[in-house]
């Protein structure tokens, strides 16, 4: 797959999240500091866009990512919440988490673009990226985190598990160099900075 530089992929998920929020794109998104995460972060807060992960890798590698790709992934579990009692400690990883009857009920709590799109049956449309970086310590045996697309990811692969005779791919952007002038990488994952 293809590597794409920072500015590429936030003009891809800001227009996605804007469209899926329902709010306007930014005027003057092409005229962002794109050389510099922490100011980044600024435009993503005084836009209400999710600061950080994003802002904090200066290279991304576009990815298809299987059945396969999916379960070796991490997710956000609050998503869960109204399906279980919150003191119920739910794994992260997708492998474990798909033995879970939480897998099997859980929609999102709010209308969406996508949930009925991938309940019935639609591919995984390249516009709707998954947003993904190299998971830590504390998030194995998984190899990646989806730090936007939590819901997606599980309606999809909850899709794909469901009948295996599919084999579909979704499509997202994988950090691959992190940006070391990131304050955000340096105080939440200097273990990301590390590996790199």
């Amino acid at each position: 797959m293809k590597f794409l530089n920072r500015k590429d992929v936030i003009t891809a998920y800001v227009n996605y999240d804007a469209r899926k929020k329902n709010n306007p794109i930014p005027k003057d998104l092409a005229d962002w500091p794109w050389s510099d995460p922490n100011a980044l972060d600024f435009e993503f807060s005084r836009h209400e866009f999710k600061p950080g992960i994003i802002t904090g890798y200066k290279i991304w590698r576009a990815v298809q990512l299987s059945r396969l790709d999916l379960l070796n992934c991490a997710v956000v579990n609050h998503i869960f919440c109204d399906f279980q009692s919150p003191s119920e400690h739910l794994p992260r990883v997708l492998s474990k988490l798909i033995h879970h009857p939480v897998f099997r009920q859980w929609k999102p709590n709010k209308p969406t673009e996508w949930y009925e799109w991938l309940e019935s049956g639609k591919p995984f449309p390249d516009d709707w990226p998954l947003i993904l970086r190299p998971a830590v310590r504390s998030e194995a045996p998984a190899k990646y985190y989806i730090e936007d697309g939590s819901g997606r990811a599980v309606c999809f692969l909850r899709r794909l598990c469901n009948h295996p005779e599919e084999s579909g791919v979704a499509m997202g952007y994988l950090g691959v160099e992190p940006d070391s002038a990131s304050n955000f990488m340096q105080q939440r994952f200097p273990e990301l900075l590390i590996q790199a």
